[in-house]
């Protein structure tokens, strides 16, 4: 349906009223679009006739269901139900409604009106418990269940691990909430419909104004199909050509037999390849985001860091990268931990491209909006792995009084947080407790090498 059309009958549908409406038929498209009136489907084709007299007429592949007027009312009736005892149960376990906003560095609970906002656009959500988590949740039960309990396992590990090295944290008063969605489609569709300005190119993230994790299960994006179906493929094409080479040996064809079985030896080398390289969607493709994002969480409801646009971004990522090693937050080694930051680095490297210290600390340009995102990204993970476990000792002074800086400067004003003279304030304040740069560029980018030195490049 053009866009233009889908405006107009929109604004038409609209206009009818609450009270005519109720009554009507009402047409889901896939992409979580409604339009309602009088439904009449013929053949491939679901003509809609608004209350105005407009019609209009979509392709049924792009239609997932048609409710009629009796299943709308009971749907609601349901909805409204399961919203309020929700609610109502929500509101018990946290306490009552938190703030909306964040205020001198205060972090909030999801306030009673987000959580209805969530119901009323998943009315089948469900709520989950553990320990320091409440999970709302539209995904499987086995998905809830595995998050709520890696949830767990990284908020322990954070806190033994930062303990240990003598980071004062604190516990945060109230359990902790993220909310998990069954698909990247109905996870990206509350994004939108919350307006909570998050790029959809993000499968997950953290909300420091509503102080909640956003999760969708991987397994269901659609890259991960995508992924599926070329291997679902290339395994059919594989089948296809040991089909004709047992073929050739039975009709005697030597020659070509031995041809067909070299063919068949390339493609399962640019199989193992593929799946090689798409193994992050393939294999624990959620436990990454979740640790990821769940660090910013705990990094904030901690005191490690406070919320506020002033926290260098190489930081804020450099410390969430560095609980993407299992090493780090189950507290032993882990062999082949954080592959991915390295092949970035690796890569980089390998054509000639780095990263120094003022690339990093000395600009207020996004990571992901730099010329090489991995790259960047990459960088601040060894940044930071520098600072918090190759030299901490080294290191552990001049961090610990630069973190409790970043803590004043929030909680103070007067500070700019963009553009040029933010970015050299920024600078001064990291070289008035680690030095000027220029003498840290030569260990960082030793300790940069030695962290890549193993890894193919790919």
């Amino acid at each position: 349906m053009p866009r233009g059309l889908w405006i107009e009958a929109l604004v038409c549908s609209c206009a009818l009223g609450l009270s005519t409406a109720a009554r009507a038929d009402v047409v889901v498209f896939k992409d979580g679009r409604r339009l309602e009136g009088e439904v009449d489907v013929v053949g491939t084709r679901c003509r809609i006739t608004l209350k105005s007299g407009a019609t209009y007429e979509v392709e049924m592949t792009d239609v997932k269901e048609i409710l009629r007027p009796e299943q709308t009312e009971r749907r609601r009736a349901r909805s409204q139900g399961e919203k309020s005892l929700l609610e109502e149960e929500f509101g018990r376990r946290q306490g009552g409604a938190g703030a909306d906003v964040v205020e001198d560095g205060e972090l909030p609970s999801p306030s009673r009106r987000a959580r209805a906002r969530l119901l009323e656009h998943c009315p089948r959500a469900r709520i989950e418990e553990t320990r320091h988590y409440v999970l709302v949740s539209t995904a499987t039960r086995a998905f809830t269940r595995d998050t709520g309990k890696l949830l767990e396992e990284v908020r322990r590990g954070f806190y033994r691990f930062f303990r240990r090295k003598g980071f004062d944290l604190v516990e945060h008063p109230k359990k902790l909430v993220a909310y998990a969605f069954g698909s990247r489609e109905e996870y990206e569709a509350y994004n939108r419909e919350a307006g909570l300005g998050v790029t959809s190119r993000a499968a997950g993230f953290y909300h420091t104004a509503t102080n909640a994790l956003y999760l969708s299960d991987a397994r269901n994006s659609p890259e991960v199909r995508r992924v599926k179906k070329s291997i679902a493929e290339f395994e059919r094409a594989l089948a296809e050509l040991k089909k004709k080479r047992r073929q050739a040996e039975r009709e005697g064809n030597g020659q070509y037999a031995a041809a067909l079985g070299r063919h068949l030896r390339k493609e399962r080398q640019r199989l193992r390849k593929f799946k090689k390289e798409n193994a992050e969607f393939l294999e624990d493709a959620n436990e990454e985001l979740v640790i990821h994002e769940a660090t910013h969480q705990l990094s904030y409801n901690s005191g490690l860091l406070i919320p506020s646009e002033l926290n260098p971004e190489w930081l804020v990522e450099g410390l969430a990268m560095l609980f993407e090693d299992p090493g780090v937050w189950k507290g032993r080694y882990v062999k082949g931990a954080n592959e991915r930051r390295k092949r970035d680095l690796a890569r980089a490297l390998a054509k000639g491209r780095r990263m120094t210290v003022r690339d990093l600390v000395g600009s207020n340009r996004q990571l992901i909006a730099r010329s090489d995102p991995g790259l960047a990204y990459g960088s601040a993970w060894a940044l930071i792995h520098l600072f918090v476990r190759g030299k901490f000792r080294k290191y552990k002074k001049p961090f610990l009084a630069y973190l409790e800086s970043l803590q004043r400067r929030a909680r103070s004003a007067g500070w700019s947080v963009r553009g040029e003279e933010a970015a050299q304030e920024r600078l001064e304040a990291f070289e008035s407790f680690f030095g000027p740069v220029r003498g840290l560029e030569r260990e960082y980018s030793r300790y940069l090498d030695s962290l890549v030195e193993d890894v193919a490049a790919d």
